[in-house]
């Protein structure tokens, strides 16, 4: 695998391409990140035909994995389509041992898919593996160990005490803890159940900002339910957690990103 770590700061001037995507001007915010990120040396591109070709021993369980897309699978009811996102996902098995069979990376490998060609995906998507910021390695979240999980587990666990905290200790009171709901929203970017334009949205935030912004994403969520969930029974949170926490941004994506901005206390003029 080759070395390209992507900084938190590799935008001189992230207000920019934030104030883009707030705005909803996502086709001009993604030529954008398409050019910057065009800059960045990688030769991901050149490696994808022999890898593709390439012999991978768990192929099966990458093709089983891509049978449910959730909010993709529109997108995905083709089999040529499929394909597509089942060659992206073995040629990244292939460049990244560490990370190897990881049927996981379909949401952000199919979202990558709608926008870009195949090797256009595949090289953004070893560039977003790449960004890392403080403590936090997003590649890290798709090790087979769960090493990596734990600082983004910690820091949101820290986050929604601060930010929260109502919320938190009433959830801590019926033994709700983070780690119950979360892993799947991290390394599905909301896919699993959201829909689609959440994925995409915050591919966008992690390339702008970095890693650190994903556990604001699932403050977002939460925040914007905190009246709901603290009127339900804590036998009920849990399924409501998996399935209906992203019901108040079904049709409003900007406000899902501007509360993700806010919680970070990052400034929005508006």
């Amino acid at each position: 695998m080759e070395e390209c770590i992507i900084e938190s700061n590799v935008f001189e001037n992230p207000a920019e391409y934030r104030y883009q995507l707030i705005l909803g001007r996502t086709s001009i915010l993604r030529t954008k990140l398409r050019d910057r990120f065009g800059c960045i040396k990688n030769n991901a591109v050149s490696l994808y035909p022999n890898l593709i070709r390439g012999k991978l021993d768990y192929e099966g369980i990458l093709r089983h994995g891509i049978c449910n897309m959730s909010a993709l699978q529109p997108h995905f009811r083709t089999k040529r389509r499929k394909e597509k996102l089942f060659r992206v996902l073995k040629a990244y098995s292939l460049y990244d041992k560490r990370v190897g069979c990881c049927p996981n990376l379909k949401y952000i490998a199919g979202s990558l898919l709608t926008r870009m060609n195949e090797a256009q995906a595949f090289r953004l998507l070893t560039i977003l593996l790449s960004s890392r910021s403080d403590m936090m390695d997003f590649r890290s979240l798709f090790f087979p160990s769960t090493d990596g999980y734990s600082p983004f587990l910690e820091y949101f666990d820290f986050l929604m005490a601060a930010k929260l905290p109502n919320m938190y200790n009433y959830m801590l009171s019926g033994d709700i803890r983070p780690s119950v709901y979360i892993s799947h929203g991290f390394k599905s970017l909301f896919g699993l159940q959201g829909p689609a334009y959440l994925i995409e949205n915050t591919i966008d935030l992690l390339l702008i900002e970095g890693p650190w912004i994903l556990p604001y994403c699932m403050l977002a969520l939460l925040e914007s339910n905190e009246d709901t969930i603290m009127k339900m029974n804590h036998d009920e949170i849990p399924g409501f957690l998996w399935k209906d926490v992203f019901k108040p941004f079904e049709s409003e994506s900007s406000t899902f990103i501007s509360s993700t901005l806010r919680l970070a206390d990052i400034y929005v003029p508006f």
